[in-house]
């Protein structure tokens, strides 16, 4: 089986909709993207390190590109 790289696209998002960086599917549940998108998403300052808690929305635009998901942090590392 091939896999569709351009499936693995995600697009992350603010609450308006605003698109504010990107991830990339690695498993059916999980997106990776750095700190300061989910940050960005959740209208925080680029380099807060605390864990978010609350939701940040997505979509994966070139398979269902307007759907938009919603999700949670599981995993945090946030550089300095």
């Amino acid at each position: 089986m091939t896999f569709q790289w351009t499936s693995a696209i995600v697009r992350i998002r603010q609450p308006n909709k605003n698109v504010v960086g990107a991830g990339f599917l690695v498993s059916n549940r999980h997106i990776i993207t750095c700190a300061h998108v989910v940050n960005a998403a959740l209208g925080k300052q680029l380099n807060t390190l605390d864990l978010p808690d609350r939701a940040i929305y997505l979509d994966v635009p070139l398979v269902a590109s307007g759907n938009i998901l919603k999700a949670r942090v599981v995993r945090w590392k946030a550089v300095k």
